[in-house]
């Protein structure tokens, strides 16, 4: 009878208590060093079977006793010496599989070296060696994928002195599964790996130490960037990279910034345009202080919503500034300062520099903000936008014409039928759609004539005719519909047109052509085009 404690637990001679701590002792130091297992009798023959079939002539036998014992793992690592042995043996077999190709090629001592590294701790010495001195670099690099069955630190370690490998494979797989660790170790190592022969090292490790969170990479990443502008990957790797660092690598660059040169002040700047105004308030304004122009508009950019004085003051004093890319920036900004208190002001310096900026981009984007500034027009901008119809730049027609489609004006027809005419495409199907907005029904027959050109406005030309949607323009469309030679998304067009328009023969049309044969693979678009015929008022 066992006897029994005051607290209810049982007490043991002291013979059993020391016979239960040799069992655990032994029991952990039995899975510590890597002892061989103990193995059921049925686990035993199963394993004996798969050792036999490595001596097979028999390609197919020899792959399934290696995928086989690979997968008893730790049970089968009494066979580490006997897989070592085949480290040498390169031959080359295909045999049959159920991948989408129906075969399968394998190399006998990869496939081994897959095999061993199944085995756990116990296959260290063996893979340490494998990396270190196997003259076959395909056998190095099978060996790279399996280290992360040991664990950290000890897959580290033998990958750490894997990435020292003359072979550009070895050292790009090494890299892969190193840039997942946040170690201190593996950044320095990736800081030097940017000079890699290897581009593809060289990417990862940039994306690496994008991803540690270490400002001290800032300086490497920028040293790394390459002289050729062409070589895109690794540009790209490192610019993202020191964006991931963020705010604290724009830091880094604004303290240092007297010592870079052209390429990484402008890189400086495009990545102030990614910081929070509310979160990097502080380093914005920091850059606004910049003597790099760069710099300053693009941290004028993020703070311009939160309207500070400083800001402001930049912002009106770049409209005057003699560089057109800095005009353009302070005219789109002069929108986001904008309030009521200021808007007559701001909206005479646009309008003046609409009249007046000899160059073509400030003064559409002049327009562009005035599109989009509060407030009604006044008959200072209704002249001016009579200027700008005018205008050398077809940009700024363009511009000027959906000013006039936004701000109807009557006074602008005479000169919108004109731009009917004008000789960019763009120009006149952004005045087509204006008078459709307008209802001139006049320029019906000038409408048709351009829905059926083959240029950049018969899109538009084709949605104004079903907007003012006469008799004269629904025929039209529905004569262009059933033509033949047209293409399919033309089609599409003058449906979704006829849907627009309020004329009660464009819902017969469309639903003549509803039980059209001819037009069966538009019925979709036809059905959508007489609900919405059906869901207006």
């Amino acid at each position: 009878m066992i006897r029994l404690s005051s607290k209810g637990l049982p007490v043991f001679s002291t013979r059993i208590y020391l016979t239960i701590v040799f069992l655990f002792v032994a029991m952990i130091s039995r899975f510590c060093v890597g002892a061989d297992p103990v193995l059921t009798q049925a686990e035993q023959q199963q394993l004996d079977q798969l050792v036999q079939g490595l001596s097979s002539p028999d390609p197919i036998v020899l792959h399934r006793s290696l995928v086989g014992i690979k997968r008893m793992g730790t049970k089968a690592s009494g066979e580490i010496s006997r897989l070592e042995a085949m480290f040498d043996d390169d031959r080359t077999f295909t045999i049959p599989s159920s991948n989408i190709f129906g075969r399968q090629t394998y190399q006998v001592n990869v496939q081994a070296v897959a095999t061993l590294a199944a085995s756990g701790m116990a296959a260290k010495p063996v893979l340490e060696r494998t990396l270190a001195t196997h003259k076959d670099s395909k056998v190095r690099l099978a060996t790279i994928e399996p280290l992360k069955n040991l664990q950290p630190p000890v897959s580290i370690e033998l990958w750490l002195a894997a990435f020292q490998d003359e072979d550009r494979q070895v050292r790009r797989e090494v890299a892969f599964h190193l840039k997942h660790l946040n170690d201190p170790a593996c950044a320095a190592l990736f800081r030097k790996a940017l000079w890699d022969e290897s581009a593809d090292v060289q990417v990862i490790a940039a994306v690496a130490l994008g991803k540690s969170g270490d400002v001290s990479a800032v300086d490497p990443l920028i040293e790394a960037l390459p002289v050729d502008p062409t070589d895109n990957r690794l540009t790209n790797a490192i610019v993202n990279a020191l964006w991931n660092l963020g705010a604290p690598a724009v830091k880094h660059l604004l303290d240092k910034q007297a010592m870079l040169d052209e390429v990484d002040l402008k890189m400086a700047a495009s990545m102030i345009g990614r910081l929070d105004a509310m979160q990097d308030r502080s380093l914005l304004l920091e850059g606004l202080r910049s003597s790099h122009r760069g710099i300053r508009w693009s941290a004028a950019n993020r703070l311009a919503k939160l309207k500070l004085p400083e800001v402001v003051a930049l912002i009106v004093a770049g409209v005057q500034d003699p560089d057109p890319q800095v005009r353009v920036s302070a005219t789109r900004l002069l929108g986001d300062i904008t309030d009521d208190t200021s808007a007559d002001v701001y909206r005479e310096i646009l309008l003046r520099l609409v009249d007046e900026d000899p160059e073509e981009p400030v003064r559409s984007q002049a327009l562009w903000t005035l599109y989009f500034a509060p407030g009604l027009p006044t008959d200072t901008y209704w002249e001016t936008l009579s200027v700008a119809l005018d205008d050398s730049s077809a940009r700024v027609r363009c511009v000027a014409v959906l000013s006039c489609i936004k701000f109807k004006n009557p006074r602008f027809v005479p000169k919108l039928k004109e731009l009917l005419g004008d000789t960019n495409v763009s120009v006149r199907a952004e005045a087509a759609t204006a008078l459709g907005y307008y209802r001139v029904v006049e320029v019906v027959p000038d409408l048709i004539d351009m829905a059926d050109s083959e240029d950049g406005c018969a899109k538009s030309a084709t949605e104004a005719l079903g907007v003012l949607g006469t008799d004269e323009a629904i025929i039209a469309l529905a004569e262009q519909m059933h033509k033949a030679n047209i293409e399919s998304s033309v089609r599409r067009d003058i449906i979704y047109a006829l849907s627009l328009s309020t004329n009660p023969k464009a819902k017969e049309v469309l639903k003549a052509a509803l039980a059209d044969p001819a037009l069966v693979k538009e019925r979709l678009s036809i059905e959508s085009a007489l609900k919405r015929i059906a869901s207006k008022p």
